[in-house]
């Protein structure tokens, strides 16, 4: 039974077998060496009867299987979501790594955007973009910062 692809819920792709990885990066270097040469490119979808069906695939959507495949490839976990979409507090918590009190926190304090529905609160996932953004950052220079402190004591690193 197949799934239907629902845009606002995004798609979370399965962890690769050995094989698979393999495979993934395989097509992705055969993307890539592609992508400067091409308009269109078609991929075959073969059934379990033999049945092929060829899918033209425009170039920017390419782009975007190409680097799906490098990330699968290197055994990271990936979700593809339209920037249009709103999350709750657990699902920003989940896709930031963090528990859902400092997502809330984080809205309360006026660091996260968010907008009320009702009793719920939501998040849209360019705001959670742009907040993941802002959180690595400050986590980079934190780092720096003990660096050069560490540098200053004279600790071996």
């Amino acid at each position: 039974m197949s799934k239907t692809y629902d845009p606002h819920q995004g798609i979370e792709l399965p962890e690769l077998t050995p094989s698979d990885a393999a495979l993934t990066k395989q097509a992705f270097r055969h993307i890539v060496e592609s992508l400067g040469r091409v308009r269109t490119a078609h991929i075959d979808l073969v059934n379990d009867e033999g049945d092929v069906m060829v899918v033209p695939i425009p170039r920017p959507a390419l782009r975007v299987i190409a680097e799906t495949l490098a990330a699968l490839g290197h055994g990271k976990a990936v979700a593809l979501l339209p920037v249009d979409r709103d999350m709750t507090p657990s699902q920003a918590a989940h896709f930031l790594n963090v528990s859902k009190p400092f997502v809330i926190q984080q809205m309360e304090s006026g660091k996260l955007p968010f907008y009320e529905f009702g009793r719920h609160r939501c998040v849209t996932v360019e705001d959670l973009l742009a907040f993941r953004e802002h959180m690595r950052s400050g986590q980079h220079e934190a780092l720096k910062e003990l660096a050069r402190i560490n540098d200053e004591l004279g600790l071996d690193h």
